[in-house]
């Protein structure tokens, strides 16, 4: 196809309404969705060649829009819990409901109110399985944890928890159901993990982006945590990113690699053994035939 200049200058003027158009359509996502939306679908009606780009960028602003009305919805329904508990009117003057973000404002308003009121409300609200008072401080050195852990185990809601006056508290029971099926003691980290079969020579080495084994299979943390060969597999837990590894696993795995070992070097020194045999008798009859042509030269 020739290019000419008019159809360069058309291709500059479609690429300058397509800027134009996404332009348009980013500064309406969130002000006003719906003169968003009419314009999606009159570019939709009018314009063949961004048609189906539109229609993509479309599509994916419904889903947006989908996952915003989901968050709000859960964030009304815990609104309308503090309502109940709070004795808050969730209507205006004239009855009609108010939005989200108007109860927000009417909560706090009644929160600080109860606050100056009263400096220990909030705490006489909880139930008796939060006390003693512990945070994420105190949790995470209790258990041995990080905070992206503990974080984890709230999001998750094996910790049960409640957010008093800014500060979140953990409830005992939860933590004692959790401690009774985790305990840190029992784990180590894959950092840990990696510089124990380092220390006993067995992790893979890597040269010039090589992997070198010892045994003829990979010896990594991640490959002995997913591998099918039971004798060396280290049983893991996981929480969100965070890995620890059992010590019994560990062990089990040190202890199988060793005999590995052993039944390796064993077989190398007979290999050896049977190697130098064979060089005393090569170099035996090596001899003798010399011996014989000497004594019966042609």
């Amino acid at each position: 196809m020739k290019v000419t200049k008019t159809y360069l200058r058309k291709q500059i003027k479609l690429i300058e309404k397509t800027q134009t158009i996404c332009n348009d359509i980013i500064s309406l996502k969130y002000t006003l969705p719906q003169k968003r939306d009419t314009l999606l679908k009159n570019i939709l009606l009018k314009s063949k060649p961004l048609k189906r780009d539109i229609k993509l960028l479309q599509e994916s602003s419904i889903k947006e829009r989908k996952k915003e009305q989901a968050k709000l919805k859960r964030r009304f329904v815990a609104l309308e819990k503090l309502c109940t508990k709070l004795h808050i009117n969730m209507n205006d003057k004239n009855g009609e409901p108010l939005d989200i973000y108007k109860l927000k404002t009417r909560v706090n308003q009644k929160k600080s109110y109860l606050l100056k009121k009263d400096p220990s409300y909030g705490l006489k609200n909880l139930d008796k399985d939060y006390f003693p008072l512990i945070n994420q401080v105190t949790l995470s050195k209790r258990l041995g944890l990080s905070n992206s852990v503990i974080q984890y185990l709230k999001d998750t809601g094996v910790l049960k928890w409640e957010n008093v006056r800014g500060k979140v508290y953990f409830s005992n029971s939860s933590i004692k159901k959790f401690q009774n099926s985790f305990n840190i003691k029992d784990y180590i980290t894959i950092a840990e993990a990696k510089k124990t079969l380092e220390h006993h020579g067995f992790y893979d080495e890597f040269y010039q982006k090589m992997s070198i084994t010892k045994f003829g299979f990979s010896i990594t943390v991640i490959q002995l945590i997913e591998t099918d060969r039971t004798e060396y597999k280290l049983e893991s837990v996981k929480f969100g990113s965070t890995v620890f590894i059992t010590k019994e696993s560990m062990s089990l795995c040190i202890e199988n690699l060793k005999k590995l070992e052993e039944k390796n070097m064993i077989y190398l020194e007979q290999m050896e053994k049977i190697l130098q045999k064979k060089k005393k008798i090569y170099s035996l009859s090596r001899k003798r035939k010399r011996l014989h042509s000497l004594r019966h030269p042609k």
